[in-house]
């Protein structure tokens, strides 16, 4: 549940420059700015930072941009409660970015991977092959990119079970933010033509036999 979000005055906690987020070194300072803000913010379980920079990660002594988004494994209800992630504004495309990073902070590593080894038994998620191409993986092959494999369901559940009651209780009120989100038509359309300003585009709503409603895009 979405209890509060807010665009910041200030972004103190960003380590990069005005078009690049540095992932790791910003997420350490998320954390800290959150933890500070934590009560301010309502004790939320998680702390999600979404921006319209270009994450870049560090790999072998240079800057990739190819990240995305970090979490921290396990981190809700907890001093590591954050994650980040970039997203396009208008576009959703941060939107699987965004829930494969509150997974890890859910306590769910990647599929195909072992037992996360700061979490006492934890279940790990190595019955689940990276290449099925579920929301922990980064195939993305079909419309199991959209929904978690049951190692992800496995493990959350398992991390949420030993944080506690008071850790998956609802403490908070949510508030509804907008009647129109990321699968409805109006939406879809106007992706597309933010997409495709230079041609007729129109979406049609079909059936999937994962979800309940999907959108095929017509150019």
């Amino acid at each position: 549940m979405v209890t509060g979000a807010e665009q910041p005055s200030g972004e103190e906690y960003v380590r990069g420059t005005s078009e690049l987020l540095a992932d790791s070194d910003t997420l350490k300072q998320l954390k800290i700015y959150a933890g500070e803000k934590k009560s301010q913010f309502g004790n939320p379980d998680i702390v999600f930072l979404l921006s319209g920079r270009d994450v870049i990660t560090e790999s072998k002594g240079k800057w990739d941009k190819n990240g995305l988004g970090v979490g921290y494994v396990s981190g809700v209800c907890s001093e590591y409660f954050v994650a980040l992630g970039e997203d396009k504004p208008g576009l959703y495309t941060g939107m699987i970015t965004l829930t494969h990073e509150l997974a890890h902070v859910l306590g769910a590593v990647h599929d195909g991977e072992g037992p996360y080894s700061q979490v006492s038994g934890h279940p790990g998620a190595k019955a689940c092959p990276w290449d099925d191409g579920f929301v922990m993986s980064y195939v993305n092959k079909d419309a199991r990119h959209q929904i978690f494999s049951p190692c992800s369901v496995r493990q959350i559940e398992y991390v949420l079970g030993r944080k506690g009651q008071q850790c998956w209780d609802v403490a908070s009120g949510g508030y509804n933010m907008s009647t129109q989100y990321p699968g409805n038509k109006d939406i879809i359309d106007a992706i597309c033509k933010t997409v495709y300003p230079d041609k007729q585009v129109e979406s049609e709503m079909v059936r999937h036999p994962l979800f309940t409603a999907t959108q095929k895009n017509r150019i």
